[in-house]
């Protein structure tokens, strides 16, 4: 077996990429690895055993950190560290004694371009899960060798549903939300502006959201009436797939996403999105059922009046566009993902190293600096290095 650890921000989060991971825990030993995970923010009992959570928070020192992330390291020297994300990889890397590196980029997000050239010489490959994260990889560091990138689609694991009993939606059209209840990135503050658009429309509609947040209790304060805004919580398993499988229309409003797995596994089961075309992973597949589903950011004018379309459409034309829902997804449908990250770890392992040890400096005394200082003084330095005309 492979000895791997996993590097990444949380392991209880409601995204895409703690999706992933979770899945990765239950899966990986029957694909021959040996894993570990390092979660960087939470700081609980209640994980699972190989779960080793570092607690870290702004205030603490990269001493502590580093401190750590040595005694997970410790007890578990891995052949090769998997790093989702660029945020750990330029003060984990010279702590992770891993022979081999992998980055999963799981978005597109402010920062990763430049994060991208401050740790490239660091990875041995690089594997994204939308054809949009792998080209910026290729515009950003263009003599990485392409036979170490790989195309990781999400995978859904659909389990069996009742069929849906007809295309057309009879009754108020559900419209869902799923995803985190929080303002960055997510922008759920332009719900209320959103509704407001929809009503103008006189749409009969339900508004359900699935998942939990910061801004959850002020999404109940502005969308008082339980009978038409229903706030489920955090659900999984049946309970998760029978809420999504109800839905007609799965809504984003985000600043910014990868490939939203909720919006993949909502399409599966024959859910239509609506969607800004914000040039993500995203965008492609929901043009592929109807470019018209697309909106411009922040126009929340033009997302009701998609939904004002589709719902005065025949009933033939919602089987088509929940026929090309599903189709669209059927690459990411199963366990592709992981297979293709089995035989891409293999292969990575068994090749000759092009990571580098060049590392940036972490020890005394700036490792005695907090994260919020730390930060402070990388934001300093980048913006010295733009002023005497650096790259990154």
């Amino acid at each position: 077996m492979i000895k791997e650890t996993h590097c990444f921000p949380s392991f209880h989060s409601l995204g895409g990429v703690e999706a992933m991971l979770n899945l990765h825990y239950e899966l990986d030993e029957s694909l021959g690895f040996d894993s570990r995970f390092i979660v960087y923010y939470e700081n609980t009992t209640i994980f699972p055993e190989r779960v080793h959570p570092l607690g870290f928070e702004p205030r603490m020192t990269y001493a502590e950190a580093q401190r750590r992330v040595r005694t997970v390291v410790r007890d578990h020297p891995s052949e090769v560290t998997v790093y989702h994300g660029l945020w750990g990889l330029p003060w984990l890397a010279p702590l992770d004694k891993a022979p081999r590196r992998i980055l999963v980029i799981h978005g597109n997000h402010p920062g990763l371009e430049r994060l991208l050239i401050r740790g490239g010489r660091w990875l041995d490959g690089i594997a994204g899960t939308s054809d949009e994260v792998l080209a910026i990889s290729r515009r950003v560091l263009p003599n990485f060798p392409e036979d170490r990138r790989l195309y990781l689609p999400y995978a859904v694991r659909v389990p069996a549903l009742p069929a849906r009993k007809q295309a057309h939606p009879s009754g108020p059209v559900i419209i869902g939300f799923c995803s985190r209840l929080i303002v960055e990135q997510k922008r759920v503050d332009r719900l209320p502006r959103f509704i407001e658009e929809l009503n103008k429309t006189g749409i009969d509609y339900r508004f359900e959201f699935l998942g939990d947040g910061p801004d959850r209790a002020w999404l109940e304060q502005q969308f008082p009436d339980r009978n038409r805004f229903i706030f489920h919580g955090r659900q999984s398993g049946q309970d998760y797939w029978h809420r999504l499988s109800q839905w007609d229309f799965i809504f984003f409003c985000s600043d910014y996403e990868g490939t939203p797995i909720s919006m993949l596994e909502a399409m599966a089961v024959g859910v239509v999105p609506i969607f800004p075309s914000i040039g993500c992973g995203g965008d492609r597949y929901v043009a592929s059922v109807d470019p018209s589903l697309l909106y411009e950011p922040d126009h929340l004018d033009q997302a009701a009046m998609a939904f004002n379309k589709l719902v005065m459409a025949e009933a033939q034309s919602w089987r088509s566009w929940r026929d090309r829902a599903v189709c669209s997804v059927a690459d990411h449908v199963g366990d592709n993902y992981f297979f293709r990250f089995r035989d891409f770890v293999n292969e990575i392992v068994r090749r000759e190293r092009i990571s580098t040890d060049d590392f940036e400096w972490r020890g005394f005394p700036l490792n005695q600096l907090t994260f919020d200082a730390a930060n402070g003084v990388d934001r300093w330095r980048g913006k010295l290095r733009h002023l005497l005309g650096g790259s990154s």
